[in-house]
């Protein structure tokens, strides 16, 4: 019991005893004691190290209603981190399912303006979902005008948060926690395509392979399959790479000029221009 608690610890290194023990049940096909894992994950020093939160001053929360059927709201929000190989600032969009707690996109850009996430929001429209309504802050990125014209284009409300109330969009919040303490801090990045990599793998492991407390157990793609919509496993923005610059006409004569000139070959220059 010990060895295998041990390897499904290291294999998710910020599942809690509970997660681990869900994930022993699912392995071995029976009943484990929460309590037994929880002591074996204490004495092999397995045990993740918990932040204390911050406490804030009591006030009246928000009025929010219950969310029953898929689709019913969408969350989206942004998270920021870093490029260590080219110094550059990545962007993250992540968009979920409040209902069925799903990863519906996690797009990852330089830049990620208002015109990216209309596009991000119709590609998940092809793949078959659409939401009846949006919960979003008060970005610039969520008050653009792409963004606002494909809502009103597809009849989707928008909800926007009170601004520095980030906790009225709790359900996103949430996934950006997990994304955060599960894969942004263990990771470095090289650039776009390997954080587009990295991040795609764990959501794919976060939407078949992580059960979720709220789902009773189940992972989001196995609830959303029980309850009959498909999950969005591919990327909802389909990037296409930009085409090189080149130097002077498109026959590149300059370019052909200069390389000449760096190595001392006037003769094909001369020969060139005649």
């Amino acid at each position: 019991m010990r060895r295998q608690v041990r390897e499904v610890a290291l294999e998710h290194p910020r599942f809690g005893h509970r997660r681990v023990a869900l994930k022993l049940e699912e392995k071995l096909k029976r009943s484990v004691s929460r309590r037994n894992v929880q002591r074996i994950m204490q004495r092999e020093r397995l045990q993740i190290r918990t932040r204390r939160r911050k406490k804030w001053v009591k006030r009246e929360p928000v009025a929010t209603r219950e969310i029953t059927r898929p689709d019913e709201v969408w969350a989206m929000d942004f998270v920021a981190d870093w490029s260590v190989g080219v110094r550059r600032q990545l962007r993250i969009l992540t968009i979920v399912d409040c209902a069925t707690r799903e990863a519906l996109a996690v797009e990852v850009d330089y830049s990620m303006p208002s015109s990216k996430v209309a596009l991000a929001l119709e590609g998940l429209k092809r793949m078959g979902r659409r939401p009846a309504e949006i919960r979003v802050d008060n970005g610039p990125e969520f008050v653009g005008s792409p963004f606002q014209v494909w809502c009103k284009r597809n009849g989707v409300k928008v909800s926007h948060i009170q601004p520095g109330k980030p906790m009225q969009n709790g359900f996103v919040e949430s996934f950006n926690g997990r994304l955060r303490d599960e894969c942004l801090n263990g990771h470095y990045f090289e650039d776009v395509e390997d954080a587009r990599k990295k991040i795609g793998a764990w959501r794919q492991q976060y939407l078949t392979q992580r059960p979720h407390s709220s789902l009773a157990g189940r992972t989001p793609a196995e609830f959303a399959a029980a309850v009959g919509v498909p999950t969005p496993f591919a990327s909802a923005i389909l990037s296409t790479p930009k085409c090189a610059r080149r130097q002077g006409d498109p026959a590149g004569k300059l370019r052909l000029a200069l390389t000449a000139a760096r190595l001392g070959q006037s003769n094909l220059i001369s020969r060139r221009r005649a």
